[in-house]
């Protein structure tokens, strides 16, 4: 998988990885629709630090390795994400 995966090839950076699979997963479980759940009480839209977030900052503050942010940020093109502006829910949810 895709964890598995990144930790062959970066074999120092295992909890890095994780904590940035877990990050994704948690982000992208708290947008209901994503998940084809109806919207309930948990709104995300009142949750400031999970829309405010920027992608940059979170990935770049799981690891000093720059190659492995390089590799974990790489689908960010795919939707013109942007380092100054582009939040980490954005990242998650693509």
């Amino acid at each position: 998988n895709f964890a598995d995966s990144l930790k062959r090839q970066f074999p120092d950076e295992g909890k890095a990885i994780d904590n940035y699979c877990y990050l994704v997963q948690d982000y992208c479980s708290k947008f209901k629709l994503y998940n084809l759940e109806v919207p309930g009480m948990s709104d995300y839209t009142r949750d400031s630090e999970l829309l405010e977030a920027n992608a940059y900052d979170v990935i770049d503050s799981l690891s000093s390795n720059k190659l492995l942010t390089a590799v974990l940020a790489g689908n960010m093109m795919l939707y013109a994400g942007h380092k100054e502006n582009t939040p980490f829910f954005v990242h998650a949810l693509v």
